[in-house]
C-alpha cells in the first residue's frame, strides 16, 4: 500500500507526463473524432445490446444515461443524429454500403483512442504499421470499445434492478435511500473501473499485467465519477449551448467529451507511471522507455532508398488517416446537417 508521500509523488509525475505528452491536444483530437463517429458508434452499440435486451430497451437505457451525463439539450442532439443516420437505404447495395460506412466511421474514434494511449505509453514507433496491421488494430480497438459500452449498459440494467428491488422489498426490509445511493455509486465505480482496466490492458500495444492496470483503472474510475458530477454542474451553470445558437447542443457534447477525455488520459498517465514505479515488472518498462528515448543506431541507407522509405511511410500514414476520417464524415455529416437545419426551423 503506497504511503501518502508516494501517492503525491505518483500524482506529480503523472501530471508531468500529462504535460509532456500534450494531452490537451490528444483530448481535442479525440473529441473531434468522437463527434464524427458518435452516431455510427451508438448505432452499432444499440444493435449489439439489442440482441440481449431488445433494441427498444437498449436504446432507452442508453439515451437515459446520455441525458444524465450531458443534459437534455445534448441528449436530444445525439438522439436526432442517431435517428437520421440509422435510416435504412433502399436496396441491398445501399444497405451494405451503409453498414460499411457505420463500421469505418465508428472505428475512427476507437483508432484515435488507441493511438493516444500508445503515445502515453511511449510507443509512438509502433504507430507506423502496414495497412493490414492498421485494419486489424482498429478492428480490435472497435471491438474493445463496443464491448466496454455493452458492459456499461449491463451496469445500468443492474443499477435499475437494485433501485426496483429497494422499492419492492422496502416495506419488509426498509433501507435508507442513502444506502441504496451509495450502493449504486460503488457499483458504478467498480463497473467503470473494469471498463478502464480492459481499455488499458488491450488498447495499447504494450501488454501490461492485470495487477498494474487494475490499480490505475480504479484510480481513474474514482476520478472520473467525481469529475462527471463537476462537469455536469459546469455545463448546467455555464449556459454554453445558448452562446452558440443552433450548434449549441453539439458544442455541449463536444465540451463534455473533451473534459472527460482529460480525466481519462490523466488516469492513463497515472497507470503508466504506477507501472514504471511500482508495477510488477518495472525494470522492463523502464528499459523500454530508455530504448525509445535513446534508440539504437540504424544502418545508413543510400539517398534513393531513404527517400523511397520515407515516401512509402508517409503515403501509408496518409492513407490510413484518410480512410478513417472519410468513414467518419460519411457516417455522421448527414445527421449533423439535418440536425442544424431542424434547429434553425
Amino acid at each position: 500500500m503506497p504511503r501518502l508521500g508516494e501517492v503525491k509523488d505518483l500524482l506529480v509525475k503523472s501530471y508531468q507526463q500529462w504535460d509532456k505528452d500534450q494531452v490537451p491536444r490528444l483530448g481535442a483530437a479525440l473529441s473531434f473524432y468522437t463527434m464524427l463517429s458518435l452516431a455510427p458508434l451508438l448505432i452499432l452499440l444499440i444493435a449489439v445490446a439489442g440482441v440481449v435486451f431488445g433494441e427498444e430497451a437498449a436504446r432507452g437505457q442508453l439515451f437515459f444515461q446520455i441525458r444524465e451525463l450531458v443534459g437534455e439539450q445534448g441528449a436530444e442532439a445525439i438522439q436526432t443524429m442517431v435517428q437520421n443516420a440509422n435510416k435504412p437505404g433502399s436496396g441491398i447495395i445501399a444497405s451494405v454500403l451503409g453498414f460499411l460506412t457505420l463500421v469505418v466511421g465508428a472505428s475512427s474514434v476507437a483508432g484515435e483512442l488507441q493511438s493516444a494511449l500508445n503515445i502515453i505509453w511511449m510507443r509512438t514507433a509502433d504507430l507506423q504499421t502496414s495497412f493490414s496491421d492498421s485494419i486489424r488494430q482498429k478492428s480490435r480497438a472497435l471491438g474493445v470499445v463496443i464491448g466496454c459500452g455493452f458492459l456499461l449498459l449491463v451496469s445500468l440494467v443492474v443499477s435499475s434492478g437494485i433501485a426496483a428491488a429497494g422499492k419492492l422489498f422496502g416495506q419488509w426490509l426498509p433501507l435508507p435511500e442513502v444506502v441504496l445511493a451509495a450502493l449504486n455509486f460503488v457499483l458504478g465505480v467498480l463497473v467503470i473501473a473494469a471498463v478502464f482496466a480492459v481499455m488499458f490492458r488491450y488498447l495499447p500495444v504494450v501488454q501490461l499485467q492485470w495487477r498494474d492496470v487494475l490499480a490505475g483503472a480504479l484510480f481513474t474510475s474514482v476520478l472520473f465519477s467525481i469529475g462527471k458530477l463537476l462537469i455536469g454542474l459546469y455545463l448546467g451553470k455555464a449556459s454554453i449551448g445558448s452562446t452558440y445558437g443552433a450548434a449549441g447542443s453539439l458544442v455541449v457534447v463536444l465540451v463534455w467529451v473533451y473534459y472527460s477525455s482529460q480525466i481519462f488520459f490523466f488516469g492513463a498517465e497515472f497507470t503508466q507511471v504506477y507501472s514504471c514505479e511500482r508495477g510488477s515488472d518495472p525494470l522492463k518498462l523502464k528499459e523500454r522507455v530508455v530504448n525509445e528515448v535513446e534508440p539504437a543506431p540504424k544502418p545508413v541507407l543510400t539517398m534513393d532508398l531513404a527517400q523511397q522509405a520515407a515516401s512509402g511511410n508517409t503515403a501509408l500514414s496518409a492513407e490510413d488517416r484518410t480512410t478513417g476520417l472519410l468513414g467518419s464524415v460519411l457516417g455522421s455529416a448527414l445527421a449533423i446537417s439535418r440536425l442544424l437545419r431542424g434547429s434553425r426551423k
